[in-house]
């Protein structure tokens, strides 16, 4: 993936109006940007939406940001399942032998030699 990680393509590629559409079956106007976040008891409009920025931010519950982070609140699932869903619902690539977790792991080694001296 030239060097970009499965989750910087999903979060730049895959609109966060298109998600909460397609999850929520909310048919959101493509200009209305607040409302009240889907799956939650709430009935103000405390989630809003950023397109420009394709994030997302709930003043309900104080959470939000990415694609990735709606489909791990909205699914209760975790980051690297909210990763493969996402690939695989919308298309995109996220080859095994790229070894995603290793990469991370090895990156966290480096970071913690270079914390130590």
């Amino acid at each position: 993936m030239n060097n970009e990680e499965p989750y910087q393509a999903i979060n730049r590629d895959i609109p966060i109006t298109k998600v909460i559409r397609d999850l929520t079956n909310n048919n959101l106007e493509k200009d209305k940007i607040q409302c009240p976040l889907p799956g939650h008891v709430d009935n103000d409009p405390s989630f809003q939406i950023y397109p420009e920025d394709n994030t997302w931010y709930c003043f309900g519950c104080n959470s939000g940001y990415s694609v990735i982070d709606f489909v791990m609140e909205y699914k209760d699932i975790e980051f690297l399942e909210a990763v493969e869903f996402l690939g695989q619902k919308y298309g995109i690539s996220i080859d095994e032998t790229d070894n995603y977790e290793e990469k991370r792991e090895e990156k966290e080694k480096i970071y913690k030699i270079l914390d130590e001296n």
